[in-house]
């Protein structure tokens, strides 16, 4: 018999390197040279504890989740 897991959907919001960077203060250079470094290794992805990225057609977009407290949500 499998256990079974229970999976809790993640609500969040797709956001430019800018404003990530601006949230987080990372600079967008460190963001990029991640970015690079994943690329070099063969990754599609961030590693864990990195933050998670999708390339949408030639933008790169960072996702950031609904309970960070966020400027723009107050």
């Amino acid at each position: 018999m499998m256990a079974s897991t229970e999976v809790t959907p993640v609500t969040g919001r797709w956001v430019t390197d800018r404003i990530y960077s601006e949230l987080h203060n990372i600079s967008r250079q460190t963001l990029a040279n991640w970015r690079f470094r994943d690329r070099r290794a063969g990754r599609s992805g961030a590693p864990p504890g990195y933050p998670v990225y999708r390339y949408f057609g030639g933008a790169v977009r960072y996702f950031v989740r609904s309970d960070y407290d966020t400027p723009e949500a107050a």
